[in-house]
């Protein structure tokens, strides 16, 4: 379980519900986030405790995960709009925190109790009810919280977090990202996206919400998207249109020793359609709500964090349903999880005391691992983590 910290009744909230956020068409062009920093010589110390890959693997051909070391305690994430990977990131203590009975609204999302059965669920695998559809370019609108404390009810309560996602058997090959042309990229990523989709579908329709498939474009020079321009170095996932954008160039972000193992780039992807499923289920303008009664710089940041790693715990989720089927070995699924350690704050800038929105390598590293840990989404709520949890 994980800690929590204390939660306190938002009064009086300064905020008007027609200003930013009432039922908007799209998210305001302000939301968008900075690029990755140009990536400096790999920091070789500071990795510091993290948690281990658990020795259940959802495969029995998986090796065991490496021997422990130190291990911190398990539990450990986390706008619409552009989460640059730069984006690969509230502040518990404001939130409200008021139980109800789960609701399952056709389109838009319910608080219900949140559920953790914890790390080791039966793997059972889940093949695809129904067919996959083409990416969707004209998806159905985001849904939006109607109050402030609805839309901290969303944020920790989430109906999702009740669901688990299972063993899945979808295959997607390998590919070598720093030479692979932009065509064979989109190749690539398009059947990843239905693999995203066969996972992520089913717990999704099971929590009451819809899930497009969402269109993934790889782009090799600056482009301007429907949330504002995009540098290269880049992966995003857009909130106005709801697509996934991704820089041919962006291997170049990741260390050299890392760059050629397997499934690098869609553990990235997989970051970004983490912030689709956010936006899918409410989260996305739940948080933007949020923030815009802050005041705080401090607290702001946070809230971003948690974003940004619950994006990173859900890829992990992601990564251990389809580990079996891609033939990923437990070593090679701890790679992953340096892949996200080295895109921390501090990693990009070479500074241990940076403090930004997308958290250190270490927080963004624990949490993914947590997700590769589990099948149940419930380990996914930043929002409810102690503040230690999203540094």
């Amino acid at each position: 379980m994980h800690p929590r910290s204390k939660l306190v009744a938002v009064t009086n909230p300064q905020w008007h519900p027609t200003q930013q956020w009432s039922s908007p068409a799209r998210p305001p062009a302000t939301w968008q986030q900075q690029a990755y920093a140009q990536r400096p010589v790999m920091q070789q110390q500071g990795y510091g405790q993290r948690p281990q890959l658990q020795q259940y693997w959802p495969q029995a051909n998986i090796a065991p995960a490496p021997k422990k070391k130190n291990t911190l305690g398990v539990v450990l994430l986390a706008v619409i709009v552009v989460v640059l990977i730069g984006a690969f990131g509230i502040v518990s203590s404001h939130f409200v925190s008021s139980a109800s009975n789960p609701v399952t609204p056709p389109t838009t999302p319910s608080a219900g109790p949140t559920t953790t059965s914890g790390p080791n669920s039966t793997p059972v695998s889940r093949p695809p009810s129904v067919a996959v559809p083409d990416p969707e370019f004209d998806p159905p609108d985001l849904p939006v919280p109607a109050s402030l404390n609805e839309a901290i009810q969303w944020l920790q309560q989430n109906a999702l977090y009740s669901q688990s996602a299972a063993r899945n058997d979808c295959a997607v090959g390998t590919i070598d990202i720093a030479r692979a042309s932009t065509a064979q990229l989109e190749a690539h990523f398009y059947d990843l996206s239905s693999c995203l989709w066969q996972v992520w579908n089913p717990p999704l329709t099971e929590a009451g919400f819809q899930l497009p498939r969402m269109p993934i474009t790889v782009y090799d020079k600056p482009i301007t998207s429907a949330c504002g321009e995009a540098p290269m170095q880049n992966a995003f996932y857009c909130g106005a249109d709801q697509r996934i954008f991704y820089a041919k160039d962006f291997y170049t972000v990741v260390p050299r020793e890392l760059i050629g193992k397997p499934f690098v780039a869609d553990s990235i992807i997989a970051h970004e359609f983490g912030h689709g499923i956010q936006a899918r289920t409410g989260v996305l303008y739940a948080r933007i709500i949020y923030k815009n009664q802050l005041d705080d710089e401090s607290e702001e940041l946070e809230l971003s964090r948690r974003h940004e790693m619950q994006a990173d715990c859900l890829a992990g989720v992601f990564s251990r349903s389809v580990a079996a089927a891609n033939s990923l070995s437990a070593d090679e699924l701890y790679a992953l999880a340096e892949v996200i350690y080295s895109v921390g704050d501090d990693q990009l800038t070479g500074d241990e005391t940076y403090v930004s929105d997308h958290g250190t390598g270490n927080a963004r590293n624990r949490w993914f691992i947590e997700g590769v840990n589990s099948y149940d989404v419930g380990v996914c709520n930043t929002y409810i983590a102690d503040s230690s949890l999203v540094r």
